[in-house]
């Protein structure tokens, strides 16, 4: 039996090599009836990952006009910031942050509180931060934009010191204030800087 589940468990491994693998289909046939009693499966950490880079930024103001980034330890935003090395360290909130990103229809709600949090000034949350740009005091308003970032070549690099490159911005939520302690939605304008 230790046998039988082996060789197909060599099915879904050839597979996520996404290669041509003729000698493979004859096993489908025992992959395919021992996968109908799930003993047999292509599970695998992060199997497919993604070919872009959405990222939310985090913008406050004062104004509503001028807006400050908040930069993350880890993550990308300043575009002439060169990547860290991180490992073996997780950075949890930059990781959770990328995966709020991937999933644009759904306002994520820890989100949703983490702002209200930057809104209120919270120390802790802050601490969690790269820079902080309202050190004073905290922002009136606060927006979350989604950029794509890709890398940038070896030649822009040179030219420019820019790491990355950012395009095809859109809002991931409405901005947002505190009216009485309660965070609510405001429309302004939506155009990043």
């Amino acid at each position: 039996m230790l046998a039988l589940l082996f060789v197909a468990s060599l099915v879904p491994l050839a597979r996520s090599f996404r290669q041509p693998a003729p000698w493979i289909d004859p096993l489908y046939r025992v992959y395919w009836v021992l996968s109908l009693l799930h003993v047999v499966n292509p599970y695998g950490l992060f199997a497919v990952m993604t070919t872009s880079r959405p990222e939310i930024i985090l913008e406050g103001s004062d104004d509503g006009a001028t807006w400050k980034a908040y930069e993350f330890r880890w993550k990308p935003g300043d575009l002439r910031r060169r990547p860290e090395f991180m490992a073996p360290h997780m950075p949890r909130l930059d990781w959770q942050m990328w995966f709020a990103a991937l999933d644009t229809r759904n306002v994520e709600p820890w989100v949703v509180r983490f702002c209200q949090r930057l809104l209120e000034g919270s120390k802790p949350v802050l601490a969690l931060l790269g820079t902080n740009p309202f050190p004073a005091h905290p922002p009136r308003f606060l927006r979350a934009t989604v950029y794509d970032y890709h890398f940038t070549d070896a030649a822009t690099r040179a030219t420019t010191g820019a790491w990355w490159r950012r395009a095809t911005d859109w809002p991931y939520m409405p901005v947002l204030t505190l009216v009485d302690g309660r965070l609510e939605a405001v429309e302004l304008s939506r155009a990043p800087e």
